[in-house]
């Protein structure tokens, strides 16, 4: 999500890939955002219901008031607010989608509007140990497996871009010629001109003008 969305501007310009690592950073932390939920847990809430784990954290209205937070402070930040709207959104949703594939308890993925459990028959991905079982045997193969499944995805993210930064625009240099007119940049003339030296006229026939103007005057 990070790198397809590449901290755009207002109307979604990607940044150079040395820009990247704050998107990358800011969606990750949000698809791992619905484990939070754990924490409570922890601290002696009841592990069932919607303050459980894979509660009302995993559902996709959670997912979407997470997505408008997140486009609120993207417009702060500079990026296109309804662009990161989207995909904060689906970063938190996607956590989700991927704990249903693992065939382990049900999810409340539609809360509040029902509190059915939702599961799959097939088991794509392993369920992950919590606590300190992590650091087990089961656990430590749970963590290789889902590095393995994520590993294309990982590299995708982290390949380097190719291509460089637009440079900046530079307000225009302006010269002012002898006779008062301004020339921009783009018509600076090549050599340096001499205030001594008359500046010809564009226009032939202004020549011829001014010189039939000097010899009735003489």
């Amino acid at each position: 999500m990070g790198r397809l969305h590449g901290g755009g501007g207002p109307r979604g310009e990607a940044l150079s890939c040395r820009r990247h690592w704050g998107p990358l950073l800011f969606f990750g932390a949000l698809a791992a955002l619905p484990d939070l939920d754990v924490v409570p847990v922890a601290l002696g809430v009841a592990d069932a219901g919607a303050f459980g784990h894979r509660g009302a954290s995993h559902s996709f209205a959670v997912a979407l008031a997470v997505g408008i937070v997140a486009g609120l402070l993207g417009r702060r930040w500079g990026w296109s607010g309804m662009r990161t709207l989207v995909f904060a959104t689906v970063a938190v949703g996607s956590h989700a989608c991927l704990d249903v594939l693992d065939g382990g308890r049900g999810l409340l993925l539609f809360w509040p509007l029902s509190h059915e459990l939702c599961a799959s028959s097939r088991q794509v991905l392993r369920e992950a140990p919590r606590g300190l079982a992590l650091f087990c045997r089961a656990g430590v193969l749970n963590v290789l497996h889902e590095v393995a499944f994520f590993s294309p995805l990982v590299v995708a993210a982290l390949w380097p871009q190719r291509g460089r930064e637009p440079p900046a625009r530079q307000p225009p240099h302006l010269t002012l010629l002898p006779s008062g007119s301004a020339l921009t940049a783009q018509q600076r003339p090549t050599e340096p001109i001499d205030p001594a030296r008359p500046v010809a006229p564009a226009n032939p026939s202004d020549s011829t003008a001014q010189t039939t103007d000097a010899r009735s005057a003489g």
